[in-house]
């Protein structure tokens, strides 16, 4: 019996002291991490996770070196609203009358990195605490157990004055890949990083083909190294094959055709214009003669379409015309220049032989002296006289020659002139009044020596001395019939 009762009071007792420690469960204080150089101000922060609820929490505050951090001030966070807070220390002191549940930031505290720090490099910062305490579901103060996870602040090297170690590969580089080498202060363990090239020449496989290149498109192979590397080579458009065409439609005289070349390998086509031939004409059909007063017509036809197309043909000239115009154009000038210097030569010997026979002749020493010697009006009426009884024949036929001689001159001066009709009759008018000037000079007395006359001057002088020439044979042939006058220039033309 007294077992059983002592049994029952070890279970009771049991039982009272299990109901505070289940309560009694821990919260997490969590202290951040910063980095600092020597002089200058960082902020830690302090807060509470996996709270049960509080409502006691007194000397509560961060602990860390002095010999290189110093506390400058702090900052409640909401959680701690209402705390007391130890300047110099930064210590707080909280209670309420209820518990304070939630997770967040406790408070915020200001340090300030010394100048010459003892210490470079990670500088621990954690947190303390005096006593914390909640109430549990009956009213009763409980104790609540805070674990630390501390933080700290990492003091660098004075603008960036640091102190290299050797390095460390924190990563080895690869035939494909570059590797990593990280260096570390020994002052305050900052850490820089270097990169290490990778050395490989790769061995390429004789590659694949991954796309096909086509008439238009590229195509693509892929090679591969032994290290699993890859690279793509382009392989150019093949381009077109063509056929050698097929007309699809064809040229004919006037209009373009078309041929379709077909390429081998992909079915594409394109087209070339075919330029139109063209007609080929035949050498033609008369179908109406020209006549001298009208064009006449000729057809052309097409060998290849039978088009046809007219042309006309000239006028027919008069072939004798013709025939006489030519031959009378090939006279040339020198030739003419000779026939008149020729003519003119000729008259001036008849005249000079006439003036000869009509003058009386003397022997030497029985010339008339004095009033014996005939006046010129005497000379005169003699030379008339003596001209009477001269007998015509020989002169005649002189004259005759001169008239022929001068008359085919003027044929050929009127050829000349024909293509000019009213220069000729001006050049016509011209010669008369010269050659009656000239004729009244020769008779009086012998010219002065003048230079050679022109092709024209001669022509002209011609045809007057010729007009005179023809007048005076027929004065001789007429005699002693009544004096006629003598033709002109225009008749002896149109005889």
């Amino acid at each position: 019996m007294k077992k059983v009762i002592s049994l029952m009071l070890v279970l009771l007792l049991l039982f009272g002291m299990m109901v505070p420690m289940a309560y009694a469960a821990s919260a997490i204080l969590t202290v951040s991490t910063t980095s600092g150089e020597p002089g200058d101000t960082v902020t830690i922060k302090v807060s509470i996770s996996n709270n049960p609820g509080f409502s006691s929490l007194t000397g509560l505050k961060l602990k860390f070196d002095t010999s290189s951090l110093q506390f400058s001030s702090v900052s409640l966070g909401s959680l701690l609203s209402g705390a007391s807070v130890n300047s110099s220390t930064g210590a707080i002191s909280f209670a309420s009358g209820t518990n304070v549940t939630g997770n967040g930031t406790l408070f915020t505290a200001t340090l300030k990195v010394l100048s010459s720090p003892a210490k470079y490099g990670k500088v621990s910062v954690s947190a303390t605490y005096s006593e914390c305490t909640g109430y549990d579901s009956d009213g009763n103060t409980v104790s609540i157990n805070l674990a630390v996870n501390a933080g700290y602040v990492q003091i660098k090297c004075k603008d960036g004055n640091h102190t290299w170690d050797e390095g460390k590969i924190t990563k080895e580089p690869t035939s494909t890949s570059s590797g990593i080498k990280t260096y570390t202060c020994t002052r305050c363990g900052a850490t820089k990083t270097e990169i290490i090239e990778y050395s490989h020449t790769h061995s390429w496989d004789a590659g694949k083909v991954t796309k096909e290149a086509t008439c238009t498109q590229d195509g693509e192979k892929i090679y591969t190294c032994s290290c699993g590397a890859t690279k793509t080579e382009v392989i150019k458009a093949t381009g077109h094959s063509w056929d050698k065409g097929k007309v699809t439609k064809e040229a004919t005289c006037t209009q373009a055709g078309s041929k379709t070349y077909t390429c081998s390998k992909c079915g594409a086509t394109k087209t070339e214009t075919i330029q139109a031939t063209g007609h080929s004409w035949d050498s033609g059909k008369v179908v109406v003669e020209a006549t001298s007063t009208e064009e006449g017509v000729i057809t052309y036809t097409c060998t290849v379409c039978g088009t046809t197309k007219n042309d006309l043909l000239p006028v027919v000239s008069d072939g004798s015309e013709s025939e006489q115009a030519t031959e009378s154009e090939t006279l040339t000038e020198d030739e003419s220049e000779s026939s008149t210097e020729a003519f003119i030569d000729s008259e001036t010997q008849s005249e000079t032989e006439t003036e000869t026979e009509t003058q009386p002749h003397y022997a030497p020493g029985d010339e008339p002296v004095g009033p014996a010697a005939p006046s010129k009006e005497n000379a005169a009426t003699n030379s008339n006289q003596n001209t009477a009884d001269v007998k015509p024949t020989g002169s005649l036929f002189g004259w005759i020659v001169i008239g022929v001689v001068g008359f085919g001159i003027l044929v050929l001066l009127a050829i000349q002139t024909a293509r000019k009709v009213k220069s000729a009759q001006a050049a016509k008018a011209a010669a008369a009044a010269a050659g009656t000037a000239a004729a009244a000079a020769e008779v009086e007395k012998p010219a002065p020596e003048e230079p050679a006359p022109s092709s024209e001057d001669s022509l002209r002088a011609a045809a007057a001395a010729v007009a005179a020439g023809t007048a005076a044979a027929a004065a001789e042939v007429e005699k002693p019939a009544p004096e006629k006058p003598a033709p002109s220039s225009e008749d002896s033309l149109r005889a």
